[in-house]
């Protein structure tokens, strides 16, 4: 019995993996923004344990939908630069920095926050806080690492050093089914590259250059994908205040990078905002399945040493239940042969009251 419930299990997680497989072939190249049937994946997502898989996600993808606007999501470890990114990009554009957004070494954001942004909606996350035992860290990796799983473009920023403890964790971003439309990359915080650009600007635009090479081959990103060296804040004119005039920036405008930036945005802006949604439902349908699918795989390499003890414990039963056969075909036959030998002596001695015949057969079935 544990056995057939032990193997019941293996064949209904595999069959689960290989449902899915059928809906999104696992071999078709990561990056691509294929097709994929949302219909089918929520019947798929119904069939399995629980049932209300689908439900949730279906309404975690509508209540993102009803954004009828273009999402940036800012994405990094803290200390990055992501919330003083979001301030000079709301400043430039004259926006009002709203209050929950906190420029600070420290780790001070725990939330998800939006804020509009000249036709797009900016969102600040957590920062990542790779190997963190601690609630608050692992709460914030957990809340970040959900936000850019539904957005139209992420952006995610690493300071000068690259991508260090949070380099595995990019790199299963980028494989995840990003596109280089809808993933974008900044090196914030430049002017802290070690060169300054007041002494030696070509000095420190080949650094640059040098830098997003380096990101880039380190990530294993194709040549389309966009990297922006900012200095969104050069030598920290504006710190931790929120009330900031533009024309504190405006020495560092020619060769900061905000501007590229800036205008990347408003292109996205401007462009078909319907095709954009498409492919971002599209990629979180993808990453859905490829997600659960890797938990089922979890769960059938759980189950394996499961099955195998039960298949184990099945072969001793067997072997005990041929020795059980065994011992239980030797001892009739011993039986038979006693009881022949005490019968023959009864025929021999003549007799025949039924008393007598059993005084003499008992002793040997006693004995037996």
């Amino acid at each position: 019995r544990i056995l057939q419930i032990a193997d019941r299990g293996q064949r209904a997680f595999e069959q689960h993996v290989g449902d899915a497989e059928r809906i999104f072939p696992p071999d078709r190249t990561a990056g691509i923004d294929h097709d994929i049937d949302v219909l089918k994946v929520n019947e798929w997502l119904a069939s399995l344990p629980g049932g209300s898989l689908a439900e949730n996600y279906a309404e975690q993808w509508q209540q993102f939908d009803s954004i009828d606007a273009p999402v940036f999501t800012i994405f990094g470890s803290y200390d990055t630069g992501k919330s003083s990114l979001i301030r000079r990009l709301l400043v430039d554009s004259e926006v009002r920095v709203p209050d929950w957004l906190t420029i600070s070494a420290r780790h001070e954001t725990f939330d998800v926050n939006g804020v509009e942004l000249t036709g797009v909606v900016l969102r600040d996350t957590p920062g990542l806080a790779i190997g963190a035992k601690d609630a608050r860290g692992v709460m914030n990796t957990q809340r970040a690492t959900e936000a850019i799983g539904l957005t139209d473009i992420a952006i995610i920023t690493v300071t000068t050093q690259l991508a260090t403890g949070e380099h595995q964790v990019l790199r299963e971003i980028v494989g995840s089914g990003w596109t280089s439309d809808s993933l974008w990359f900044s090196i914030s915080r430049f002017d802290e590259a070690g060169i300054d650009p007041d002494d030696d600007l070509e000095g420190y635009r080949q650094l640059a250059a040098r830098k997003a090479v380096e990101l880039s081959e380190s990530l294993e990103l194709s040549a389309e994908y966009p990297i922006f060296v900012v200095a969104q804040d050069f030598a920290q004119m504006a710190g931790s205040a929120r009330e900031v005039d533009a024309e504190v920036w405006d020495d560092s405008r020619q060769w900061d990078g905000m501007d590229a930036l800036s205008a990347a945005i408003k292109r996205v802006a401007a462009s078909d905002f319907v095709a954009l949604r498409a492919s971002t439902e599209r990629r979180y349908w993808r990453q859905t399945v490829a997600r659960i699918v890797a938990e089922l795989r979890t769960q059938l390499d759980a189950c394996a040493p499961l099955a195998a003890q039960a298949d184990a414990t099945a072969g001793r039963r067997r072997q005990s239940l041929v020795a059980l056969e065994s011992v239980d075909s030797a001892a009739r036959d011993d039986l038979r042969g006693a009881l022949g030998e005490a019968t023959r002596r009864v025929v021999e001695s003549g007799v025949l009251d039924q008393s007598e015949v059993v005084a003499i057969l008992r002793p040997t079935l006693v004995d037996w």
